[in-house]
């Protein structure tokens, strides 16, 4: 994956190269968001230990979510498992999840990387979109991993609502 954008380019797909696509739906008046990150062919081990540290801290992310914790409380999560990685720097966006429902992308953000960036805590019902990228520049074929997944919180935790495969080759 070259460095995110949202830009279509005549950039021609070879063999280990990663690709990230981004699904968006609307749906009476609601929105749907989830992504995946897919290789052309056979991934390298570098791109396959990313891909686990994201799939990984996504996972964290989903499992920490519940009524009664912040926003912060589920990014420290997802940070902290790509720390175990030793990827914990490379994460690459503005936040690492968002709101989801009347609007694509609304608040409250999870990750929020701007100068007082709101703590919301989390109440049932709540719908974000999750979305960890983590970028190590230097890798053949790129190193951008980013999976998205919609979770709403329950009562006693979270579900993913996503039912989008993942790549199995990276896994």
């Amino acid at each position: 994956m070259a460095p995110p954008t949202r830009l279509a380019t005549d950039k021609v797909i070879r063999e280990g190269d990663l690709v990230f696509i981004d699904f968006g739906a609307m749906w009476n008046g609601y929105f749907g968001d989830i992504g995946r990150t897919v290789v052309c062919g056979t991934p390298s081990g570098e791109q396959r230990r990313i891909y686990r540290a994201v799939w990984e801290s996504l996972q964290a992310g989903i499992a920490a979510m519940r009524p009664g914790v912040t926003n912060m409380d589920v990014a420290a999560a997802i940070r902290a498992k790509a720390q175990a990685y030793g990827l914990g720097q490379h994460f690459l966006s503005l936040f690492i999840g968002h709101g989801i429902g009347c609007g694509s992308n609304e608040p409250p953000y999870i990750g929020e990387a701007f100068p007082g960036a709101a703590s919301v805590t989390l109440e049932a019902g709540m719908v974000f979109a999750l979305e960890p990228l983590i970028w190590v520049p230097g890798v053949a074929g790129g190193g951008g991993i980013r999976l998205e997944d919609m979770v709403v919180v329950t009562a006693d935790g979270a579900r993913k609502i996503s039912r989008s495969p993942y790549c199995e080759a990276l896994l």
